[in-house]
This record gives structure tokens, C-alpha cells and sequence, in this order.
């Protein structure tokens, strides 16, 4: 295998990765926003007050994934020339 074939072989695992862990994240921001839903109205209770930091995190998380994606979309891993097929 060269150089190339190497590279486009890294390059379509990392994708998979990635998209695997968008999924992830994903489900972590839905469970986030249903515990949300499911406390208590008071705003002071403990759990109410952690979960700004963990909706932050979890979208900082995916939107982290989606630069990589991005990255990974073009045949140079700069720009949006020419998207690749995400899996």
C-alpha cells in the first residue's frame, strides 16, 4: 500500500469515527434536554444547575465532530471542494 492509499485509508476510518461519535454525542444532548425536562421547575435545584455545562459541552462536542468531518469532506482535509460521502 503507498503513501496515498494509506492516507485515503486513515481518512475514511477517521470519518467513520467521527460520525460514529456525532451519533453519540447526539444521544448525549437528547438525554441532557429530556433530564431538563423531567426535574423539578425550582431553579436551584442541583441537577438544574448543572446542565447548562453539559448542553455546552455536548454542542461543543458536536460542533468539534463536524469541523472534523469537514476537514475530512475534501480530498486536500481543507475546505468543501469536493465532499466525500460521510458513513
Amino acid at each position: 500500500m503507498n503513501d496515498t492509499e494509506e492516507l485515503a485509508r486513515l481518512r475514511a476510518q477517521v470519518g467513520r469515527t467521527a460520525h460514529d461519535l456525532a451519533n453519540v454525542l447526539g444521544i448525549a444532548l437528547n438525554y441532557t434536554l429530556f433530564l431538563e425536562e423531567d426535574l423539578p421547575p425550582e431553579p436551584d435545584h442541583p441537577a438544574r444547575q448543572s446542565l447548562p455545562q453539559l448542553e455546552s459541552a455536548a454542542r461543543r462536542a458536536v460542533e468539534l465532530v463536524r469541523q472534523l468531518q469537514d476537514e475530512l469532506a475534501t480530498p486536500s482535509g481543507g475546505g468543501r471542494e469536493e465532499p466525500m460521502a460521510r458513513s
